[in-house]
């Protein structure tokens, strides 16, 4: 008997849906069933181009239409802690765009409201999936380059006014918290926790235990 696929829905239907949607298309084991979006037109038009059984302009209409096991929140950064909120309440487990929101309490309110529904929180940060990252994860982490004293991270990144102009929120402190530091510096934040401040803690906590 075939495995059950896990039913994925997207909340949001702008450029980085439509990357999920090819993504989805490499997964054997999930399905993309659903997308919510804020508008009608939107929602049925986006369903219809990438062959999505349902849509609506709710989760809540969405979920009594079919069943949703997790949802991927695509929307703009500043929305991200509403929609994660509200699909922990109908008890869905969250997949959510990187940075998990532009507030620290806002983060916090969505992993109390996973935490309290018993559903699973994620955030995509996909630079770790990219294979020479991989590699210098598991040289870091084995010890193979020595110990880690200090992380440093630089990042030179620059997006033109076509990139600022293809979405109103990007850019703006209410939905975007800023610029690129905030959006591109995330992925560079997080390689440098993920590959290094983690062997640091590691090598504390054997020094710690280590006979004096």
């Amino acid at each position: 008997m075939a495995e059950e696929k896990i039913r994925f829905a997207l909340i949001g239907a702008g450029n980085i849906a439509a990357k999920y949607v090819d993504a989805f298309k490499n997964i054997e084991t999930a399905t993309l069933a659903g997308v919510v979006t804020r508008s009608a037109a939107k929602a049925e038009a986006f369903a219809k181009a990438h062959d999505i059984a349902h849509w609506a302009t709710d989760m809540e209409t969405l979920f009594g239409r079919t069943e949703i096991d997790a949802v991927v929140i695509a929307t703009p950064s500043g929305l991200h802690c509403r929609g994660a909120v509200e699909a922990a309440k109908f008890g869905k487990h969250v997949l959510c765009e990187k940075p998990l929101d532009i507030a620290l309490e806002r983060i916090d309110a969505m992993i109390d409201a996973c935490q309290n529904a018993r559903v699973q929180l994620g955030c995509s940060f996909q630079f770790r999936t990219f294979e020479h990252n991989r590699i210098a994860h598991q040289a870091i982490r084995s010890g193979k380059l020595g110990k880690i004293y200090i992380a440093n991270a630089f990042l030179k990144n620059f997006r033109t006014q076509e990139y600022y102009d293809s979405g109103t929120w990007r850019g703006t402190w209410t939905l975007d918290g800023g610029g690129p530091f905030m959006q591109q510096g995330a992925h560079t934040i997080d390689l440098m926790v993920w590959m290094a401040m983690l062997r640091c803690l590691q090598m504390e906590t054997s020094f710690r235990k280590s006979p004096a």
